[in-house]
């Protein structure tokens, strides 16, 4: 009996460095209030518990290391920590398999990512990741750090200006306090987690 693959047009991801005891809440979030509203068909990845749950199972120290500090903020915020755990064979294979095959086999044109101030670094190097492989894959960031940054630079358009509700900028205008590149991996940064950029503009 042959398997039919079901049709996907869109991932949303959250990366790790995330809370494990309290996860975020933005899948959950952006499934609801997208329901009705779009034809586009999600796949919904939490890349933070599928990572996590296979590395504590490793006995090395560099992976002991990672998972001893998957929360301490002090240490998951610098470069050198979060290109080690991207660059574990567990993690390439695990984005291979739930991300970099995905988009292929159904020809995915859209990755959203949810980005927080702790998932940041690894977000950039994903996200990097894929628009090198998928030239023509859409990368549309939302979530708490990209509002803010919208907000901190007031690059952002208001739809309504009654309520200054913000929406989309060129990620390439954005400028931000991290450096000149901040964000220049995405192509489309949106306020919320995504969900104004779908009701709002025709992407299809």
């Amino acid at each position: 009996m042959q398997t039919v693959k079901k049709k996907v047009d869109a991932l949303f991801i959250i990366c790790p460095m995330f809370w494990l005891k309290l996860p975020s809440i933005a899948l959950a979030y952006f499934s609801s209030v997208i329901t009705g509203k779009t034809n586009m068909l999600f796949k919904f990845i939490d890349l933070n518990i599928e990572l996590y749950d296979i590395l504590k199972k490793k006995k090395d120290n560099e992976t002991e290391f990672i998972i001893r500090n998957w929360e301490n903020y002090s240490i998951i915020n610098t470069s050198d920590f979060v290109k080690k755990l991207f660059k574990l064979t567990d993690t390439q294979n695990i984005i291979n398999n739930l991300i970099l095959k995905e988009i292929k086999e159904k020809k995915i044109k859209f990755v959203f990512f949810s980005v927080f101030a702790s998932n940041l670094k690894f977000t950039e190097l994903l996200a990097k990741q894929l628009k090198q492989q998928f030239e023509d894959l859409k990368i549309i960031s939302g979530g708490p750090e990209i509002t803010a940054a919208l907000t901190a630079t007031k690059t952002t358009q208001s739809q309504d200006n009654s309520d200054n509700q913000t929406t989309i900028t060129n990620a390439k205008n954005l400028n931000y306090r991290y450096s000149p590149d901040f964000f220049h991996w995405s192509d489309i940064l949106t306020n919320g987690e995504g969900e104004k950029f779908l009701s709002e503009f025709d992407i299809n």
